[in-house]
């Protein structure tokens, strides 16, 4: 992911709904292999909904994601039909809809 856009969404994610975001520090533990704890790094991570942000589709992790119980947010500057901002917010608006059960 592009330093630039990483920096807008941080920005905006703080600005618009006062979430944090960690950039490469949140290890997400998805399962285990044999004995042994499987975890993701993902580019980012926001701590107040738990909610990891990719920049690559692959259907398989984020598979994997939600069987943690995890819906990550995967942002891919190219196939985005909308600006980021917008982006988000349906993300986020789907996210809290998903955690209620809603959906």
């Amino acid at each position: 992911m592009e330093q630039n856009l990483k920096n807008d969404i941080v920005a905006y994610l703080k600005s618009k709904y006062e979430y944090h975001c960690l950039v490469g520090e949140k290890l997400v533990p998805v399962g285990k292999l044999k004995s042994e704890d499987v975890h993701f790094l993902p580019d980012m991570f926001i701590p107040e909904i738990n909610v990891p942000i990719e920049s690559t589709s692959d259907k398989e992790r984020d598979d994997k994601y939600m069987q943690a119980g995890y819906l990550p947010m995967v942002i891919v500057k190219k196939n985005l039909k909308v600006d980021v901002h917008m982006y988000i917010d349906i993300f986020l608006d789907f996210h809290k809809k998903w955690r209620a059960a809603k959906i």
